[in-house]
């Protein structure tokens, strides 16, 4: 019987020292009012998810400060840095060699979909900080528009990977439990980064 509980125990294990290490980051806040209510603002007005959004753009509101493109810049880093966290706790699952053939698969489908994920919102920051570099908006309206389309394409490319990476789990399991908060709360934020995307640059 000991030897049947080690697997639930472990996996348990896993999902305590993930949170653990999550709840170790402490709330910086910021000191810059203008951009506190910039950043409430934007996000109550346009996101699905605004008390997300608020708690993870709040603690950059002096470097946000009022500029729409810093606001959409950290928010898809963010996000990034989100997707990269439950990649990371899905790898660890993919470790454990009491997996059935279903759950292993849907993992390493799981995977697959993160990673893409997370070179989109890369492709899209990239591309973001290019405009600005090069005040592509001012000098190539025409360039500033194909980039900015672009970003916006990789973004919602990245929110379809983050929303269908459950579908390789037919059932539903502790291994698909365990997952599914990781990647719903990945997938949350990059929507967040989304609608803030389409709202601010255009």
């Amino acid at each position: 019987m000991a030897r049947e509980a080690e697997p639930r125990f472990s996996l348990l294990m896993i999902l305590v020292l993930y949170v653990g290490t999550g709840a170790a980051t402490k709330y910086q806040p910021s000191s810059d009012h203008d951009g506190i209510v910039f950043v409430k603002t934007s996000c109550n007005s346009t996101t699905l998810y605004p008390n997300l959004c608020m708690q993870s753009l709040l603690p950059y509101a002096t470097q946000i400060h009022q500029s729409p493109r810093q606001l959409v810049l950290f928010a898809l880093s963010v996000s990034k840095s989100r997707t990269r966290s439950a990649k990371t706790f899905v790898s660890k699952l993919k470790e454990r060699k009491n997996l059935k053939p279903r759950e292993y698969e849907g993992i390493a489908e799981c995977l697959n979909q993160m990673s893409d994920s997370m070179y989109y919102l890369g492709k899209s920051v990239r591309q973001l900080r290019k405009t600005k570099a090069k005040g592509q908006r001012q000098a190539n309206g025409k360039d500033y528009s194909r980039r900015t389309s672009a970003a916006k394409a990789w973004v919602n490319a990245a929110l379809t990977d983050d929303e269908t990476c459950l579908d390789g789990f037919a059932d539903r399991t502790l291994v698909k439990d365990l997952i599914h908060s990781k990647i719903v709360n990945a997938a949350q934020h990059t929507s967040n980064a989304l609608a803030l995307l389409n709202k601010f640059v255009y």
